[in-house]
């Protein structure tokens, strides 16, 4: 399990993120900080004893988090949505969209609302080798620390770091 540590957090700090200077702002290092603050927030998750197993659905906990890191590191907009960064992040080998079984879009279609997400998806998982890693709260705080240095300015880490559940 060790050895699959390093290829993850390599993994987890290249996401591809669409990078626009004149829409997202300094603190997310002008990129769109959905993905980023997606992980932060199912990280976040785990901190609070609420995963019991590996499938995320965009429910009110993870809703909630996901908006109450958006507002702190955005307040004033543009404000990343939850669905989106469920879909941009089917592109990366570690996490997984899971259809409903009605659906006949292929998985990581970028769909325009929550609703027409839900109406398409069930929602998402990790890869059965990092979701052990991240029941583990040493390799998920590295991972966190790692997201956040990677994709957020100093400030932006101000903003949002002391707003997550400290990995114990």
């Amino acid at each position: 399990m060790c050895g699959l540590f390093e290829p993850y957090l390599q993994q987890l700090q290249g996401l591809n993120l669409e990078s626009d200077k004149k829409l997202w702002p300094a603190v997310s290092l002008h990129s769109d900080p959905g993905q980023p603050l997606l992980l932060l927030s199912l990280f976040d998750l785990f901190e609070q004893g609420k995963v019991t197993r590996n499938f995320f659905s965009p429910a009110d906990d993870l809703h909630q988090t996901f908006s109450r890191l958006s507002l702190l590191l955005l307040p004033t907009g543009p404000v990343p949505n939850l669905h989106s960064s469920f879909c941009q992040l089917a592109s990366r080998p570690f996490w997984q969209l899971i259809a409903q079984t009605s659906s006949s879009e292929p998985p990581g279609h970028t769909v325009e609302d929550l609703p027409s997400f839900r109406a398409r998806y069930l929602g998402g998982r990790f890869s059965a080798d990092l979701y052990p890693l991240l029941v583990m709260a040493t390799s998920r705080s590295k991972f966190k620390e790692a997201i956040l240095q990677n994709y957020f300015s100093t400030k932006g880490q101000q903003l949002i770091a002391p707003s997550l559940q400290r990995c114990e």
